[in-house]
């Protein structure tokens, strides 16, 4: 076969596929270098292996007024779609489906019509094998709190399918917890140094069962919010390296004191933790929340006693050197 390219810059409807081949692989086209048909042939792993197939056609020549391009799609020598395929000029057609059951070899071919002038051509071919696992699929609130974080922080990772499951597969940045047939949960979530901005995503909250949360260096802002302390198998936490403002929230302060493994800096001068809800915002003056910082002058009061210590030192030394002359 050969290529034939051009540059692909229109936009494509890719309704029901499962992805979006980009421009260059669409800019580009195999078409026979001699003959009047096109194939590919592979055989299954399995037996039991179940294919599904997308097919992605667009003409990327000019065609001439007595050149035409027409095709039929064929499976092991039987025809598999019936219409004939016409590609448009940088305009993707896809066609898809699932493919017979139970044959020992696949044969697909392309043939050209009796009506067309041109071979026919293909720009991207998709092969999808369906995969049966034995592990349960991640908990859905899990999974909807991921996809929120996700979406919102517009992370650019390769993160499809299930976040857990199979455990081969976990996403990364992640890890799981298998128990049995439960559903996996996640335990721990890496997102340092990621590009993160605005302020820290509530959907952290409903991961439930995180023991440890990484975001440390980002440029997250706003107040450490309240919610972390509410996540109760939090073990480590590593906010730092990002933006945060306001104080600590008291509840996670007093976490930290008790196993919690809390990283974090940037929250300004006032590092001491936010009033807890009901209590006076106004405190007077012996409030311990309002004391004011005594500075001791001990130093200076180390100073004059050096300085009395020499004085005396040097009267008797004179008075020494005068009784030595007489």
């Amino acid at each position: 076969s050969m290529t034939l390219s051009t540059p692909f810059n229109s936009s494509t409807d890719y309704n029901y596929t499962l992805s979006e081949p980009p421009s260059i692989v669409l800019s580009t086209a195999n078409t026979p270098n001699v003959g009047d048909f096109l194939y590919y042939i592979w055989e299954p792993e399995n037996s039991t292996d179940q294919f599904y197939i997308h097919l992605h056609f667009a003409e990327v020549q000019v065609l001439q007024a007595n050149e035409s391009r027409e095709f039929q799609i064929y499976l092991n020598g039987k025809l598999w779609y019936k219409p004939p395929i016409v590609p448009k000029y940088l305009s993707t057609t896809t066609i898809l489906g699932r493919l017979p059951d139970n044959y020992a070899e696949y044969n697909l071919s392309f043939q050209k019509t009796s009506n067309s002038t041109l071979p026919p051509i293909i720009n991207a071919l998709e092969l999808y094998t369906l995969k049966h696992f034995l592990n349960s699929l991640t908990d859905e609130k899990d999974v909807a709190a991921i996809i929120s974080i996700k979406s919102m922080y517009g992370l650019t990772r390769n993160w499809q399918g299930d976040p857990c499951s199979p455990q081969a597969y976990v996403w990364f940045g992640l890890n799981c917890s298998y128990y049995g047939y439960n559903p996996p949960r996640i335990t721990s979530l890496n997102l340092s140094s990621s590009g993160l901005t605005g302020e820290m995503s509530t959907s952290i909250s409903n991961l439930t069962m995180i023991q440890s949360l990484d975001l440390s260096n980002n440029k997250l802002t706003g107040h450490v919010p309240d919610f972390l302390s509410q996540l109760a198998f939090l073990k480590i936490l590593n906010l730092k390296g990002n933006n945060f403002t306001g104080s600590v929230p008291a509840e996670l302060l007093e976490k930290s004191k008790n196993g919690l493994s809390l990283s974090i800096d940037g929250v300004g001068d006032d590092t001491n933790p936010r009033p807890g809800e009901g209590e006076d915002t106004n405190p007077s003056e012996s409030d311990p929340w309002k004391k004011k910082k005594v500075v001791v002058p001990v130093v200076v009061v180390s100073v004059l006693l050096i300085a009395t210590f020499a004085i005396l030192w040097v009267i008797k030394r004179r008075k020494q050197s005068t009784y030595e002359n007489h």
